[in-house]
């Protein structure tokens, strides 16, 4: 396992600022579809409310950017997940072997998460394992594409050399 970094108590920095933010506030941000990760505390949180709130045209042009930037790709969510809880890969490792790394951390933060009553951090390890699992069921997806395209390329050799024999006679 290559793990070089785990930040911050329990591996989850980015969870621990978003909960400096009050609820109301993180509610009010979603409303708005501002992400509650832009803002490390309440007083950058009504900052983030009001701009939307005077310039709703703000939230359009995000927006547009963030589908560009959003994470799109297998490895890009991994990443992202990755970034989430506070790690960083290697450069050489495989998806699979970051997946494992992540499930295994996970589980772990999970239980220690649990034993010490933290269920707020239960709770977003919980939304961890959710988009783990998304990506974990989207990457058998893909395998399945791959290996249909692959019998049908392989019915299409079967049948061209059937027909080369047939034309060959």
């Amino acid at each position: 396992m290559s793990i070089n970094a785990v930040n911050g108590m329990f591996g989850a920095n980015a969870y621990l600022n978003i909960s400096k933010i009050p609820e109301y506030l993180k509610s009010q941000m979603e409303e708005l579809g501002i992400d509650p990760a832009k803002a490390s505390n309440g007083n950058e949180a009504r900052k983030l409310i009001q701009e939307r709130q005077e310039n709703p045209q703000t939230q359009q042009t995000e927006d547009a950017g963030e589908n560009k930037s959003k994470p799109n790709s297998l490895l890009d969510r991994v990443l992202s997940l990755a970034a989430k809880l506070g790690i960083v890969f290697d450069k050489g490792e495989s998806i699979e072997e970051m997946l494992s790394q992540l499930q295994s951390l996970i589980q772990n933060l999970s239980v220690q998460a649990a034993k010490r009553g933290n269920m707020s951090l239960v709770n977003f390890l919980k939304d961890c394992q959710f988009e783990l699992d998304s990506i974990m069921t989207s990457m058998k997806g893909a395998d399945t594409s791959n290996t249909q395209v692959y019998n049908y390329l392989e019915m299409l050799a079967e049948q061209n050399k059937q027909s080369h024999k047939l034309s060959n006679d």
